[in-house]
């Protein structure tokens, strides 16, 4: 038996929301973003073969980080072999500051809702297998920051994306 203190009860039934329930315990993690989380991994890894620590109760949740808040701040998944999609409901991670994707084998294309993550500094997705044109939606992040001379849609603001 574990004894957690301080920590919220969790009504769960099934042992899939035991996991769930124990992780977010353990890790302080906003339940919601847990929920996003999840989705963001069966949609990006649908083959459950890159992202195993995100199974695990208590896991490392390998390549995300949070602020003080205990929100999603980063997710760092580059070089990872993912094969999917990149999931609207990424959207709803809305502390997210950057978003790592780059050399992965995603396809699809770019949801416009990533137009809701205001804070995103950094949108790294280039060498993935992408189609479809940049949303235009993305020029309403105003905090994107560019180093170098790559794809961008306003002037002062850079996506850095290769269409393959």
């Amino acid at each position: 038996t574990i004894l957690i203190t301080n920590a919220p009860l969790y009504n769960v039934s099934t042992a899939e929301e035991v996991s769930l329930a124990k992780t977010q315990a353990l890790m302080g993690m906003n339940a919601g973003e847990l929920q996003v989380l999840m989705s963001v991994k069966a949609a990006m890894d649908p083959d459950g073969l890159e992202l195993e620590s995100w199974f695990t109760p208590g896991g490392t949740f390998e390549g995300v980080a949070w602020n003080s808040q205990g929100r999603v701040a980063n997710i760092s998944l580059q070089g990872r072999g993912l094969s999917g999609i990149i999931p609207s409901s990424i959207a709803e991670l809305t502390a997210l500051t950057g978003l790592y994707l780059h050399y992965n084998n995603l396809k699809g294309t770019i949801p416009s809702v990533l137009y809701k993550l205001s804070s995103l500094t950094c949108l790294y997705l280039n060498v993935n297998h992408l189609s479809g044109i940049i949303p235009v939606e993305l020029g309403l992040l105003n905090h994107l920051q560019g180093r170098q001379n790559h794809c961008a849609p306003h002037a002062s603001k850079y996506i850095y994306l290769y269409i393959i």
